[in-house]
């Protein structure tokens, strides 16, 4: 009120307040600050709507992601059910060699695949290009260093590559790598790489490739460094554009959570719950389990001089067994060769066990794609219990069944399979032929036999040639037994612990332990965590839906559409935008100073040339003397006659209640 009566009281300083747009009260800087506020609502809201918009669809997407609230007891076991036989589907097809996509879809309503590995990137290839318009004024105007990058190539498990071109390298030359980003489970990708900087005309400038994988790990995200395309001199001479095309093929990937599978003696192969199919998981331990009985007892072995000093010496002391002259006696070879067989077991074991580590790690795997640990934590680890449990019972298995086959190897020696005589007339034919034509070809072959000619054999007494001969014997009968207990322990293996555990057994057993686990309903439930943002996603989503129709109808009730507002917007947030002044609008008042006088208030309006109208405020100083009051009143304007106090009518949008909202 006091504000009022004085303004209303000097008319002279309510003219000049008019005159300078400030100093007009609180009712005039409210209406200036509704103006100020609705400006800048304009020039926010297009922005404000887009950001609205953008944030609802990453809700969405999370939403998607954690997936629905459980349902009844009914919804949660066919939810249960189907999993199982998603899981039980993928091993199969593993096993088979027929790959299954696990995308998010794949876990129903109920499931989520949040934080499940996607499909993985081995076999895919990427073509990626970079490229300069002008590659000499790039390198006139751009330090070394400086890089120009391709777009992201996103590759399935999450894998991204770029290609990344170094103009001008600190060498001066050109040069260029491939980054690759890898996904948060990954511990490096092996990756063959092939660059070609190539000419605006499609020539080819330079090309680096390498036939061997390189390795890329989170630390080493460009792989061995970068490569220098061009060297500096060649580099100056170039002109025009220039284009870096990079080829990627993912050849192998090492998770992190990978377990390995195997032992020792070289059982150790990547497990199966890596990149590989199962089934090319298990043709890998087959090959190496085959390799590892062949280095038991090498073939140089049977004929090395420490060999036959150990049938000699056996021989001797079974000598004047009855049987005709020269002949050694029946129980020498089959001591040998039970001695032989002695480190089989070891092997068979070690075999048996990476198989089974194999097929536990793939379950694993399979599983944590398909059953996420926070949508159903308790459903997950009573599947990985049953399957656990049944894995341990097969293993058993076949660990029975291998050493059953050993008992038989070890009951009588037998074999009615040519191919052991086939092995004896072969190396006869090699040793004693007294002209052989290709005995250089027979000793390159296995230079072992050099000293076994028959020069040296016809110099030898009856014994000693029967003794060759049952080294002859000995090493085509062991080739025999290997292969024939190679062959059944590989499918004994095979068959308990993939064929019969994936196809007949594992579907059952994970099927008995759901319906005996009690209350679906808790054995599905999600984890408290995600349950609680689920509730807030939910709300947040519909809170910015309300939000966001809100804003699409703020629009009209300025008289503009949203696309119209939202140009306006970028003319006014343009840094070369000029504000013009209206027609109407008063031409910039001049600055003016205020002097109460000691016995009455009193004021001075003075015009300081080329004076900034903000940049001079109220100078409060000594009273004037009463003839330079006079004279200043005598040169002001006359005072208008009273206006009416302005008003500002805001009618909001419906749905808002106050300017604030």
């Amino acid at each position: 009120q006091r504000e009022s009566d004085f303004l209303s009281a000097h008319d002279e300083l309510q003219a000049g307040a008019k005159q300078c747009g400030y100093g007009l009260g609180v009712a005039a800087l409210s209406a200036s600050l509704v103006d100020i506020q609705i400006e800048r609502i304009q020039e926010t809201l297009p922005a404000t709507y887009g950001r609205i918009a953008a944030r609802l669809g990453e809700l969405r997407r999370r939403s998607s992601e954690i997936g629905q609230p459980l349902g009844d007891e009914l919804s949660c076991r066919l939810l249960a059910i189907q999993l199982i036989d998603q899981c039980v589907d993928s091993l199969a097809r593993e096993r088979s060699g027929r790959v299954a996509v696990v995308s998010s879809s794949a876990v129903g309503d109920g499931g989520s695949a949040a934080g499940a590995r996607q499909a993985s990137p081995v076999g895919e290839t990427a073509e990626l290009t970079v490229s300069i318009s002008a590659i000499e004024k790039w390198r006139k105007e751009h330090k070394a260093g400086e890089t120009v990058r391709s777009e992201a190539e996103h590759l399935p498990g999450g894998l991204q590559l770029t290609a990344v071109l170094y103009p001008k390298s600190s060498t001066e030359g050109i040069g260029g790598y491939l980054e690759a980003v890898l996904p948060a489970r990954c511990a490096a990708v092996m990756i063959i790489v092939q660059m070609d900087l190539v000419s605006a005309d499609g020539a080819t400038i330079s090309t680096k490739s390498n036939a061997q994988a390189e390795r890329w790990t989170s630390e080493l995200r460009q792989g061995r460094g970068w490569n220098e395309l061009v060297a500096s001199q060649k580099a100056r001479e170039l002109t025009g554009e220039v284009e870096l095309c990079i080829s990627a093929y993912v050849e192998s990937v090492e998770w992190v959570d990978e377990v390995a599978a195997g032992g020792d003696n070289g059982d150790s192969v990547e497990d199966g719950g890596g990149d590989k199919l199962l089934c090319a998981t298990l043709s890998d331990l087959d090959e190496a389990f085959t390799a590892n009985v062949d280095r038991l007892h090498p073939e140089r072995s049977f004929f090395s001089a420490a060999f036959a000093a150990r049938l000699s010496a056996e021989a001797d002391a079974r000598r004047g067994a009855a049987g005709l002259p020269g002949a050694i006696a029946p129980e020498v070879p089959i001591g040998i060769l039970r001695d032989l067989r002695k480190k089989l077991p070891g092997a068979i074991t070690r075999h048996v066990s990476a198989i089974s580590a194999a097929v536990r790690a793939k379950i694993e795997r399979v599983v944590a794609e398909l059953v996420d640990a926070t949508s159903h934590p308790r459903f997950r680890r009573l599947l990985l219990q049953s399957a656990s449990a049944l894995l341990v019972e097969r293993t058993a298995s076949a660990q029975a069944e291998c050493a059953r086959l050993l008992e038989y190897e070890g009951a009588e020696l037998h074999t009615s399979n040519h191919y052991y005589m086939d092995i004896v007339q072969q190396l006869r034919r090699d040793i004693l032929a007294e002209k052989h034509p290709d005995a250089k070809a027979v000793w390159s072959e296995r230079p072992f036999l050099q000293h076994l000619n028959f020069e040296a054999l016809k110099k030898q007494s009856n014994r000693e040639q029967e003794l060759v001969d049952l080294q002859i014997k000995t090493f085509a009968y062991w080739k025999t037994l290997k292969k024939r207990l190679i062959d059944y322990v590989q499918m004994a293996a095979r068959c308990n612990l993939s064929t019969e555990l994936l196809n007949a057994r594992l579907k059952p057993a994970l099927l008995i332990s759901t319906e005996s686990a009690g209350k679906m309903r808790t054995l599905m439930a999600p984890d408290e965590r995600l349950e609680r943002e689920r509730i807030d996603v939910a709300k947040r989503i519909q809170a910015l839906e309300e939000a966001h129709q809100l804003l699409a109808a703020a629009p009209a009730s300025l008289g503009l559409s949203l696309e119209e507002l939202a140009q306006r917007s970028k003319t006014a947030s343009s840094p070369t935008a000029e504000r013009k002044p209206s027609p109407e609008a008063a031409p910039a008042p001049a600055p003016f100073s205020f002097a109460p006088g000691a016995a009455k208030s009193s004021f001075t309006f003075g015009v300081p040339a080329a004076a900034s109208p903000v940049a001079a405020p109220f100078n409060f100083g000594a009273a004037p003397a009463p003839s330079a009051l006079a004279a200043a009143k005598a040169a002001l304007p006359p005072a208008p006659a009273p206006e009416a106090a302005p008003t500002f009518t805001y009618k909001p949008p419906a749905g808002i209640n106050s300017v604030g909202s």
